[in-house]
């Protein structure tokens, strides 16, 4: 009995080092440039096209003073968003996250609205392998839709709440089965 409740333990352990981590839908995102630094979380379906994403941009200088505020959601419709302020510029976006390689937004990148008829662009520009080196693009000030506030880009994976879930449970169910005491079976018998 000793031996099979040993040979389990060590499977499971073996499965548990072997893994595949599960594909997050939820990542943390943190920009952190010169004007501005924004806090956000996003949601992906399975393709990574990004469904949702919530946070805040914060006004870091004097010339952004008074510009930051609560995301109030993606962006999803093609062209010129409705509601855009003081600059009529072309916004670029494909709202994909790219989980595989760096980097994780590319030239379209994400494109949500902040504070009250804000835009902003999280967008990385292509030709520089490896850069971690991605623009904040925002409608006001105007002065800085394009390129857009420089800075670095960090973006983790958020563990659901069913992850959480499977790990309590593996965790209980190991301390259950090293923890567990056996009975003395009696021996049978026979008339």
């Amino acid at each position: 009995m000793k031996f099979r409740s040993v040979l389990a333990t060590v499977s499971l352990a073996g499965l548990l080092a072997f893994a595949v981590p599960a594909r997050a839908g939820v990542y943390e995102l943190t920009f952190t440039g010169t004007n501005f630094d924004v806090t956000a979380w996003f949601t992906t379906d399975a393709s990574n096209d990004i469904l949702s994403i919530i946070g805040n941009v914060f006004p870091e200088t004097p010339l952004t003073a008074g510009f930051g505020g609560s995301i109030s959601g993606l962006i999803t419709q093609a062209g010129t968003p409705p509601g855009e302020g003081t600059y009529n510029g072309t916004w670029n976006y494909d709202d994909v996250y790219n989980t595989s390689n760096n980097p994780s937004f590319d030239n379209n990148g994400v494109l949500f609205a902040f504070d009250s008829g804000n835009i902003g662009n999280i967008y990385s520009v292509p030709g520089v392998p490896g850069s971690n080196t991605y623009y904040l693009s925002v409608n006001s000030p105007a002065s800085l839709y394009n390129p857009g506030d420089a800075g670095t880009l960090s973006v983790s994976a958020v563990p659901e709440l069913s992850t959480w879930a499977m790990m309590v449970l593996g965790l209980a169910g190991l301390g259950f089965t090293g923890y567990r005491r056996t009975t003395n079976r009696l021996p049978a018998v026979v008339a």
